[in-house]
């Protein structure tokens, strides 16, 4: 006891001072946006490097599944072209439609830029991925994260060869869905519980949503494409007879605890619309 007091009245100013230090930093980081995400950045290229070691490390295991998975996705993905290329030829075959039509399948709005996932978090408030792409790769902010089983989030910030991802297990996270087959649409929230389940609010009392119907990404958002299954409906509560809208409870088709691979969403335009939306805000 005597040496541990002989060692406070030593070190002690230096410790608190090292204490008040740390507390500064972790107050300006958690509540200054700016430095958050400037904090983010930087630890996301100081550890990219780190991480992807790890990753490599282990990637063998994982090696057949991930075939497997990109597999089933480039068969899904072949038999979507076959079909738009046989809705293509029907469409040049009716004189009302011009004879190129061909040019449709070049000039797409959305390129997919397939990512791993090499870092990747689910039980904090702020929950975020690090995948293996970057600047160099084309990955820029504010690009949507998906995966042939629903959506994963938004890229935040951007190194060379790395991006911070944040997930729609993020409580800032707010994406749009719809019930498909209808125009209702409301906003994904999680509420840190399970991360299978996600809360769909805001969706209008004179829907008629239902156990079991799908949700779909709403194509509202800039980000994300449109009619990308999310998951389906496991409650509806309408117990709230004050309010003029449902909360709906959603089970997630992707297990976000176990992402593998991913494709970044880069839509051409995009920076556009983001341009028209400013405009409106700054009238």
């Amino acid at each position: 006891m005597r040496n541990l007091l002989l060692v406070i009245l030593r070190f002690g100013g230096f410790l608190l001072f090292l204490f008040l230090e740390l507390l500064s930093f972790f107050l300006i980081v958690q509540f200054n946006q700016e430095q958050q995400a400037i904090f983010n950045n930087s630890w996301a290229n100081f550890t990219g490097s780190i991480d992807q070691g790890i990753h490599n490390a282990i990637g063998y295991t994982h090696l057949r599944r991930a075939n497997d998975s990109l597999a089933a996705v480039n068969a899904r993905l072949y038999e979507e072209v076959l079909s738009y290329r046989e809705l293509v030829d029907g469409l040049e075959r009716d004189s009302l439609y011009p004879s190129n039509l061909d040019s449709l399948l070049i000039d797409t709005v959305y390129q997919l830029i397939p990512a791993s996932v090499i870092r990747n978090s689910i039980s904090e408030h702020h929950n975020y991925l690090l995948l293996d792409k970057g600047s160099a790769d084309g990955v820029g902010p504010n690009m949507g994260v998906i995966l042939d089983q629903g959506i994963v989030g938004i890229v935040r910030s951007v190194g060379r060869h790395h991006a911070l991802v944040m997930s729609i297990l993020h409580r800032q996270s707010h994406p749009s869905a719809s019930i498909k087959g209808t125009n209702y649409f409301g906003s994904l929230t999680w509420k840190e519980k399970d991360p299978r389940i996600l809360l769909l609010e805001n969706v209008p009392r004179h829907a008629t949503p239902e156990k079991g119907d799908t949700i779909i990404t709403s194509g509202y958002s800039l980000i994300f494409p449109k009619g990308i299954p999310i998951g389906t409906i496991q409650q509806v509560d309408s117990s709230d007879g004050g309010s003029d809208t449902y909360n709906i409870w959603v089970k997630l088709f992707a297990d976000l605890a176990s992402l593998d691979r991913v494709y970044v969403v880069k839509k051409s335009t995009q920076q556009e619309q983001e341009d028209l939306v400013q405009q409106a805000r700054d009238e």
